[in-house]
């Protein structure tokens, strides 16, 4: 089951296969929508669902290869704390179990972003995915929360 945060309607991001009905609601919700897409069945997901989520500008629709998914899993534990450090395109998460670097496959990059007075903007095309700043859960893959 995905999980799915809030932010004051500004961001809204899902980790998981979502439905494409559910992805259309929060875009026309949010300012700025993310998918972080993930396991065997992404392909099959994307492929379903890619002709009718191309039509919507403020969603960014990444995905983590299998071997991304299961090294995060290693890094999990009971109350660790994890540092997520990221530039452009590289994202580099350490904890005390180690460290992995970690490269979406961007599926579809957003063209645009709605202003506080709902006006669009061209979004800068080297930004594929939210900012994070630093994470504490026992839970990831499931949840990339935004500062």
């Amino acid at each position: 089951m995905a999980e799915r945060s809030h932010w004051r309607d500004q961001c809204w991001i899902d980790v998981g296969l979502p439905d494409e009905r559910a992805i259309r609601k929060a875009c026309g919700r949010a300012d700025q929508v993310v998918v972080i897409s993930y396991g065997r069945a992404a392909n099959i997901w994307w492929n379903e669902n890619r002709s009718k989520l191309q039509r919507l500008n403020n969603l960014t629709v990444l995905n983590l290869a299998s071997e991304t998914t299961l090294a995060l899993a290693a890094l999990a534990s009971r109350n660790m704390q994890l540092q997520c450090t990221m530039q452009e395109n590289d994202i580099m998460m350490t904890s005390a179990a180690g460290m992995i670097e970690i490269e979406p496959k961007v599926w579809q990059a957003a063209s645009v972003r709605l202003t506080d007075d709902r006006k669009t903007l061209p979004l800068r095309p080297q930004r594929t995915t939210p900012p994070v700043a630093a994470v504490t859960t026992a839970a990831l893959p499931h949840r990339m929360p935004q500062p």
